[in-house]
């Protein structure tokens, strides 16, 4: 049988032990999403195809981009959809995804996944667009991790 001075000191640590954890997040770990402080978003996987696309200055329909988001657990979380140069600049001027604004290239797609979703994206090149080979970034997050699908777009 425990003593008062064991029974204090065992109920202290495990105050301790859970204010730590409410504090701390819980580690951000599987068991304590949802149930208390500091949850986050789950770790999830893309795919990117073409990974090559050919588009005329003046293209309003240039693909589409078709990315498939898989999460690792079925927590419905938001997701943002960037389109950046591979360096990670801003894209080259009149290139843009269909569904952003096309004179802020800030601009991103905005969806929700829940297990899993496919988004079928399309681009447009305006006819002020210079021509070239342009290597271009998908930037893919939710509040905790961010995917990077690259390709290659050609503008005549």
């Amino acid at each position: 049988m425990l003593t008062f001075s064991k029974k204090t000191a065992l109920l202290t640590a495990v105050l301790v032990f859970v204010l730590t954890l409410v504090l701390a997040g819980c580690g951000n770990t599987r068991v304590c999403l949802g149930s208390c402080g500091g949850q986050s978003d789950p770790p999830f996987t893309t795919t990117l195809a073409p990974t090559y696309l050919l588009a005329w200055r003046g293209d309003t329909m240039v693909g589409p981009l078709i990315v498939d988001i898989y999460s690792e657990y079925p927590i419905p979380f938001t997701v943002s959809v960037c389109l950046r140069k591979q360096d990670n600049t801003l894209p080259p001027p009149g290139i843009y995804l269909m569904g952003t604004d096309p004179d802020n290239p800030w601009s991103c797609l905005i969806g929700s996944v829940e297990g899993s979703a496919r988004y079928e994206l399309p681009m447009a090149v305006r006819r002020d667009a210079s021509p070239g080979i342009y290597y271009l970034r998908l930037r893919v997050a939710n509040e905790s991790f961010v995917r990077n699908l690259d390709f290659t777009l050609e503008v005549r």
